[in-house]
């Protein structure tokens, strides 16, 4: 039996023109360090094994860019918002994002 998955940060979510969304993350196991694109339904799309964070990024990277290249698909915001930074930002650590969504269900509470 293997050992369970921990992972480490989101690199990106995307969403395509239908409404299914992918989204790569840096995952820990037993076998190491890895790069693996997940649909909203739970099927690995990609996955690759790295040595290093340097190289996982770069993987990322490059798969974000294979997908934007095919035009039907867009950066997706926990807000709904679009992604319109003209410059590159580090990858959020789960933790961090979790935090920003409950800040956001906080907001959202107050105001209804």
């Amino acid at each position: 039996m293997s050992a369970p998955e921990c992972r480490i940060v989101i690199y990106w979510t995307l969403v395509a023109a239908d409404g299914e969304m992918l989204s790569c993350d840096l995952c820990r196991n037993s076998d190491g360090l890895h790069v693996r694109c997940v649909s909203d339904t739970g099927d690995v799309v990609f996955t690759e094994l790295v040595a290093s964070a340097t190289e996982a990024m770069e993987t990322a990277t490059a798969w974000k860019q294979l997908y934007l290249g095919e035009h039907h698909w867009s950066e997706h915001r926990a807000d709904g918002s679009p992604d319109i930074r003209s410059h590159p930002v580090k990858p959020r650590t789960v933790l961090e994002q979790r935090l920003d969504d409950r800040g956001t269900i906080r907001r959202a509470r107050r105001a209804g």
